[in-house]
């Protein structure tokens, strides 16, 4: 649309179709809603390109979440986090300006009077934006997301039009917002893992399930970084929380996107490994190890070698209750230190 657009589309139509997407989608991962919002106001407006930025405040940046993009109006990829720091926008340009001063909806009808735009994106799908649309979602009233719709023509808005992608937005922005009190009532700051309360209603839930059937078990694995306190000591609280970070992001690396990951306090993980058997989640924990033996993490220029002990309980074989296969693994953790650290122990009790 945006000019050249079909002249009788049924906006209230599109729109009453979106909310009862999101009222039937089961959307646990921010990103699938941000497909479902892209999708929608990129293929109606006909635009060449819809993209979810991330802003960081503290670097003047603008991270890719997501981006989809379209060549004659159909969808070239549907997600491409995997490269996402390929898409990072410096904000040090008229650019940066326009985001800080975002409270609403805002058209900007010819991209090339900005200096020093960030093309990359365009660049990668062999496009060239002409004009772009941008919303600002905000959470506690700091700017947390930027929507960007992206055109290869230049695009006059109508009334309409206008009406139409803000309701859009705006509808979105009320999940989004939710999601957000979602991650805050249940996901530690720091590490993105599951809180413990919410870890452990998970766990309980798990083990409902595996009461109805029997063919299946799961492991509960508990975690921790050896010599912690040394870390801190050595290189400060800050780097300690570095390394709390970067080993969660080690142990999601090494496990599977179904299994679920919290944090029980300070640098002590705990961690489901669904329909695995203790020998099996022994195989994960050395593959854990391999990992941060060879990946250090590198802080203010500094190489901090992490190790880590483990302990693991199967369902059933161990325990057939939560605090049961907490206190087992938690056993078998303190078995792995004693018996030299830098490794997984499996509960023998």
């Amino acid at each position: 649309m945006f000019g050249n657009g079909k002249k009788n589309t049924n906006y209230f139509s599109i729109l009453a179709d979106f909310i009862e997407n999101l009222r039937n989608s089961d959307l646990k991962e921010r990103n699938d809603l941000y497909f479902l919002l892209i999708s929608y106001a990129t293929e109606t407006t006909r635009g060449s390109r819809g993209t979810v930025y991330r802003f960081e405040p503290k670097h003047d940046l603008l991270v890719d979440e997501l981006t989809v993009a379209y060549k004659n109006h159909h969808p070239l990829t549907k997600d491409n986090r995997a490269l996402e720091s390929t898409y990072n926008i410096d904000l040090r340009s008229d650019f940066r300006a326009i985001v800080k001063r975002l409270q609403r909806m805002h058209f900007i009808p010819d991209v090339g009077k900005i200096s020093n735009l960030n093309t990359s994106i365009d660049d990668c799908y062999n496009q060239k934006s002409t004009s772009i649309l941008l919303f600002p979602i905000s959470y506690n009233e700091e700017l947390k997301l930027v929507f960007e719709l992206a055109y290869t023509d230049k695009k006059t808005i109508n009334d309409e039009e206008e009406q139409f992608l803000s309701l859009l937005l705006n509808f979105s922005s009320i999940m989004i917002h939710n999601n957000f009190l979602f991650d805050w009532a249940t996901t530690d700051s720091l590490t993105k893992a599951y809180g413990l309360h919410f870890f452990n209603r998970l766990l309980d839930e798990l083990i409902k399930d595996m009461e109805r059937n029997k063919t299946t078990t799961f492991c509960l694995c508990m975690l921790d970084i050896d010599d912690f306190k040394n870390i801190n000591d050595q290189y400060g609280h800050l780097a300690g929380d570095e390394a709390i970070r970067y080993f969660a992001d080690q142990i999601r690396y090494c496990s599977r996107e179904n299994d679920i990951l919290g944090r029980y306090g300070g640098d002590e993980f705990c961690l489901i490994l669904k329909n695995t058997t203790a020998e099996l989640a022994l195989t994960m924990i050395k593959r854990l190890n391999e990992r941060l033996a060879k990946a250090p993490l590198l802080y203010e220029g500094k190489t901090i070698f992490l190790t880590s002990s483990s302990g693991i309980a199967q369902f059933r074989l161990h325990g057939l209750d939560r605090e049961t296969l907490f206190k087992n693994a938690d056993s078998a953790l303190y078995g792995s230190k004693r018996l030299g650290k830098n490794r997984g122990e499996i509960y023998n009790g």
